[in-house]
C-alpha cells in the first residue's frame, strides 16, 4: 500500500509539472490566436473593400481568397489554443482522479501507518 501511495504522489508530482507547462502554452495561444484572428479580421475588411464589382457574395468571396493565408494563421492559432484548452482540461481531470485514489488510499491505511 505504501508504495501505491508513492506511485500516486509521484504521478501527482508529474500531473503538476505538466498543467504548468501546459498553462504557460495556453496563454501564449490565447493571445498568439486573438492575434491573429485580429490581423485577419482587420485584412479581410481592407480586402473586401478593395473588391469593386459583384454581389456581397461574391466580394466576400473574392475578400477570402486574398486574405486566405491570414485566415490559415488565425484557424491554426485557434486550433492550437482550443487544443491547449482540452489538455488543460484532461490534465486536471486526471489530477482529480489521482487526488481521489490518494485520499481513498489515505482512509483505508490502517492508523499505525
Amino acid at each position: 500500500m505504501a508504495n501505491e501511495l508513492i506511485t500516486i504522489n509521484n504521478e501527482l508530482t508529474r500531473l503538476i509539472a505538466a498543467l504548468r507547462a501546459a498553462i504557460v502554452g495556453y496563454e501564449t495561444a490565447i493571445k498568439d490566436a486573438a492575434e491573429k484572428r485580429s490581423t485577419y479580421d482587420i485584412e479581410w475588411a481592407k480586402a473586401f473593400l478593395s473588391v469593386g464589382e459583384g454581389t456581397q457574395k461574391q466580394r466576400e468571396s473574392e475578400a477570402v481568397l486574398i486574405v486566405a493565408q491570414f485566415m490559415r494563421e488565425a484557424r491554426i492559432a485557434e486550433a492550437t489554443r482550443d487544443a491547449y484548452r482540452e489538455r488543460l482540461r484532461a490534465i486536471q481531470t486526471t489530477i482529480s482522479v489521482q487526488q481521489s485514489m490518494l485520499r481513498h488510499l489515505e482512509e483505508t491505511l490502517p492508523s499505525n501507518f
